[in-house]
């Protein structure tokens, strides 16, 4: 092993939904710690495929590669491989991370005999080496540890600083997660799409970890999964225009605030394609309500208003909502809901006393078509009041 080597760590996942935007790379800024932040470059592809290998051609055989189409074919006519199945995955992220090693003198010393040993045992339980407890198992580790040469020590070092080199790249894995949330939900945002939701480990059924060592696989990890991708291979929204794509790259790298009231309303349409009717519709009145407080809060500050003196006059209808948007919208916007959009007014109110307050305290269940109409209603009423 030289004094210098390449690492590097890959992180893949095939979305549960299609994203509906060009194959590109998108650069999503992470902040993983209090004082740095990260530049996460997604590459994002809808023409990987899977190929299902024996015993049957079947989706369901845990043996398996992805790949580009005809990467995948060259594999098997070389391989001469007879039962196998080709599905299309969805839309499939990796983000890779590399960095350059230079072994110095000063990094040797700090690893210890206990590191090494314990580096041993590990290789000894995953090459299945027989052992009659954890003691014995020391002793085996500590024997072959003892008859290394001044040679092979150096090498287990090396090998140990690379290892924990590399164990650290992967930790990105959590921080990577974080990016591809942003990276949906700008999206999600951008272009109206409710259909995609944010994941965690688990809803992207796991996230592999490939690792490198000077362009050679050096190991493969999954963290996580608990359940499949289920939504179809399926596009349904034309293709993003040059302007959406610009705003969308410029809000990843950048950042950019997705106003919580559209954030509610998306995540409103999301659990009403699930059929999460009650949430949907809690969700989307929880909009009207920041749209009207917000209003209220950015018009008082533009006249000087201390923040005590809005709390204060805030408080005076935390429960009467009628009052906050008839009399104290109309005292900050010149604009009572109520009296100046009247049509609008009454299907909130009916939604409001129909499904928001019963939901709550019943078990009330509203159907698709009243919460699609609920959630139209009330979006409609937060771009109202947002407008003032």
């Amino acid at each position: 092993m030289g004094d210098k080597v390449k690492l590097k760590v890959l992180f893949t996942n095939e979305l549960p939904f299609m994203i509906q935007l060009p194959n590109d790379e998108y650069p999503v800024k992470v902040k993983i710690s209090p004082t740095e932040e990260k530049d996460f470059v997604l590459k994002l592809r809808d023409d990987i495929f899977r190929v299902h290998f024996n015993p049957f051609a079947n989706a369901r055989t845990a043996t398996y590669l992805e790949g580009e189409k005809a990467e995948l074919e060259n594999y098997i006519v070389r391989n001469q491989i007879a039962n196998y199945a080709f599905s299309p995955c969805k839309s499939y992220i990796s983000c890779s991370f590399e960095v350059g090693l230079e072994f110095q003198d000063s990094m040797y010393p700090l690893v210890t005999d206990e590191n090494l040993i314990e580096k041993i045992k590990s290789k000894m339980i995953r090459a299945g080496i027989e052992y009659a407890d954890t003691d014995d198992l020391t002793r085996l580790a500590t024997e072959e540890f003892g008859n290394y040469s001044s040679d092979q020590l150096l090498e287990a070092k090396k090998e140990y600083i690379i290892d924990k080199t590399l164990t650290g790249l992967g930790g990105l894995v959590y921080p990577y997660h974080e990016a591809l949330n942003k990276f949906i939900k700008q999206y999600s945002y951008l272009r109206g799409d409710f259909f995609v939701e944010s994941i965690t480990m688990h809803t992207l059924a796991g996230t592999y970890v490939q690792k490198f060592i000077d362009g050679q696989h050096y190991e493969t990890m999954k963290h996580g999964s608990k359940i499949p991708s289920i939504m179809p291979y399926q596009k349904w929204m034309p293709d993003i225009e040059d302007a959406e794509m610009t705003t969308l790259k410029d809000r990843l790298i950048h950042g950019y605030d997705i106003p919580p009231t559209k954030d509610l309303i998306i995540m409103a349409r999301n659990l009403a394609e699930r059929g999460e009717y009650r949430s949907a519709i809690i969700n989307s009145s929880a909009a009207l309500e920041v749209a009207v407080e917000n209003k209220i809060i950015e018009k008082m500050t533009a006249n000087g208003k201390t923040q005590a003196e809005i709390d204060t006059y805030l408080e005076d209808t935390k429960v009467r909502f009628h009052k906050r948007c008839n009399k104290q919208l109309r005292q900050r916007t010149g604009q009572s809901f109520p009296v100046h959009n009247p049509t609008l007014w009454t299907k909130i109110d009916g939604h409001r006393n129909r499904y928001r307050h019963k939901i709550a305290h019943s078990s009330l269940m509203p159907n698709s078509k009243d919460t699609e109409e609920a959630i139209n209603d009330f979006e409609n009423a937060v771009n109202w009041v947002e407008a003032l």
